[in-house]
């Protein structure tokens, strides 16, 4: 595990597997941990990022908060920090949010000024894609996986239903499946498959 201080304040932390940085690895961005104890996030990410060669990042803003949609520049330069004499596979830089990160999340993977950012995971939310046109949808190729939450109100259903349709009439890769029960592989292995 690295600690970093960022610009600002922010700072990140993240974790290389097997300390192999010449090793060529992929990227998960777990927009959602940046409150989370370090250990934690570990326990439930460590095997998966061994397994895979996947560096982890959490962003941390200044105020120690959970990451919002006003923390792009956290999240980027967070990125830029780490990346920083690494080799890094430009195909498998991934983000992961939950509800409370699902705008910064679309924001990031839409904004024309971050081509490697292509993909996102969102967990028990949905992309905020209401409203915006097609060709921004399609314009980067991104791909989503939208983890459903059977435990969602009717109207988040909704929401999530017709974003999934939007992003998928975009012609956008869009996937659906429900949050993993207990007994099947966990939001991280699945993830990694």
């Amino acid at each position: 595990q690295e600690d970093k201080p960022g610009q600002s304040g922010n700072s990140v932390w993240s974790y290389v597997p097997n300390d192999e940085v010449a090793m060529t690895t992929g990227v998960v961005v777990l927009l959602s941990e940046s409150t989370t104890p370090p250990e934690a996030v570990l326990r439930q990410w460590a095997d998966v990022a061994e397994q895979h060669r996947l560096l982890l990042v959490v962003p941390i803003n200044s105020e120690k908060t959970d990451l919002g949609r006003e923390d792009r520049i956290v999240v980027t330069d967070a990125v830029a920090t780490v990346a920083k004499g690494r080799k890094l596979d430009t195909r498998r830089i991934l983000l992961v949010a939950k509800a409370e990160q699902s705008q910064l999340c679309t924001q990031l993977l839409l904004h024309q000024r971050l081509p490697l950012l292509r993909a996102a995971v969102y967990v028990r939310s949905w992309p905020q894609v209401s409203g915006l046109p097609s060709e921004q949808l399609a314009r980067k190729s991104p791909s989503f996986l939208i983890f459903r939450d059977a435990a969602q109100s009717p109207q988040s259903q909704a929401l999530a239903e017709q974003a999934t349709l939007d992003l998928r009439d975009a012609g956008v890769w869009t996937l659906n499946p429900p949050f993993p029960a207990e007994s099947e592989p966990s939001v991280a292995q699945q993830i990694a498959a």
